[in-house]
C-alpha cells in the first residue's frame, strides 16, 4: 500500500513547474499553458526541454524500480 502512496507523491511532482521556479518563467501561464517538454522547448529552448523531460523520465524510472516486485510476477512478459 505504502507504494502507492510514494508513486502518488513522486506522480504529483512537475518537472515543469520546477523549472519555472528555478528559471522564473511559469510554463503554466506561458505558450500553450501545458508544464509539459513540448511547451518548455518552445518557451525555454533545448535546456528547458531536456530538464523537464529528463525529470519526468527519472520520476517515471524511480517508482517502477521500487514498485517491481510489486506488480512484476515471475513468469509475466
Amino acid at each position: 500500500m505504502w507504494i502507492i502512496i510514494v508513486g502518488y507523491v513522486i506522480g504529483s511532482l512537475l518537472g515543469g513547474r520546477l523549472y519555472g521556479i528555478w528559471s522564473g518563467q511559469h510554463l503554466a501561464t506561458t505558450g500553450s499553458g501545458n508544464t509539459g517538454a513540448r511547451n518548455a522547448l518552445r518557451m525555454g529552448g533545448k535546456r528547458a526541454f531536456l530538464f523537464v523531460y529528463g525529470f519526468d523520465v527519472l520520476k517515471t524510472v524511480l517508482v517502477l524500480s521500487m514498485s517491481g516486485p510489486y506488480f512484476l510476477r515471475p513468469g509475466s512478459p
